[in-house]
């Protein structure tokens, strides 16, 4: 069964009530098929196919440990991965971030009015500031 993809998604950890995770799914979503597209080659259909069929669609993100691994990882190594399999980079695919991979991703969340990050980290010991959920839309 697929979840809900949407940004936003909050999880406390469970082991430091401090700590917070939001996970932007829905953006992350976005950049993973992108990067297929532009790194894999492959049709934006074939980068759906794959994104929607992978674990972390099938499988609901239900705690912040998820996220976070989840977050281990650059886009572009889950695109990668679901493009080419388990590892790729023995197949002579590079596991080195493509030159101006940052920019890319920034100018696509810019042009997709996508969120700037899939994650957003946050400890409220650290952040002496109210926190509030950042406007998404």
């Amino acid at each position: 069964m697929q979840q809900q993809i949407k940004d936003g998604l909050i999880f406390h950890d469970e082991d430091n009530p401090h700590e917070k995770i939001i996970f932007n799914f829905y953006t992350w979503v976005r950049i993973v098929e992108a990067s297929i597209v532009k790194y894999a080659h492959k049709t934006l259909q074939e980068a759906q196919q794959l994104v929607a069929e992978s674990g972390v669609c099938q499988y609901p993100v239900k705690s912040a440990l998820s996220a976070a691994m989840i977050s281990h990882d650059y886009e572009y190594h889950w695109a990668m991965f679901l493009a080419y399999g388990n590892h790729y980079w023995e197949r002579g695919i590079s596991s080195d971030l493509p030159d101006n991979y940052y920019d890319w991703v920034e100018q696509y969340c810019l042009e997709q009015g996508l969120a700037p990050s899939s994650f957003i980290f946050y400890n409220d010991e650290l952040d002496h500031e109210d926190w509030t959920i950042p406007d998404l839309n």
